[in-house]
């Protein structure tokens, strides 16, 4: 059986484990994420001109739909690139146990 929070997943990306797993932690925390799981991965993109191949490591962020915004402040304040990936999914579904262990890991929005 599935239910419908409002939940999302938030995507984004940091140059290295330290850094991500900071981040991380920081937001779990806080409160503003349930779950961040941290992946390494090989990213192809085009910076200023130039295509760029760099080893990153992409966090997939658990969470609160009402803590979008307060994620994405705090990567800003924190984040090392000039443009930080912020990819959200929204409306998400989950199994019950899931979704109610979600909305007891993280705090009431404002």
């Amino acid at each position: 059986m599935v239910t419908r929070m409002l939940i999302a997943e938030v995507m984004t990306t940091y140059p290295d484990r330290g850094s991500a797993a900071e981040f991380a932690r920081e937001i779990v925390e806080g409160g503003l994420a349930a779950c961040v799981q941290i992946i390494p991965i090989s990213s192809v993109y085009l910076w200023k001109g130039n295509v760029e191949e760099e080893g990153e490591h992409l966090l997939l962020i658990k969470t609160r739909e009402e803590h979008i915004r307060e994620i994405e402040e705090a990567l800003r304040e924190s984040h090392p690139y000039d443009v930080p990936q912020f990819l959200v999914n929204k409306g998400m579904e989950g199994s019950v146990d899931y979704v109610e262990w979600l909305e007891s890991s993280t705090s009431p929005g404002e």
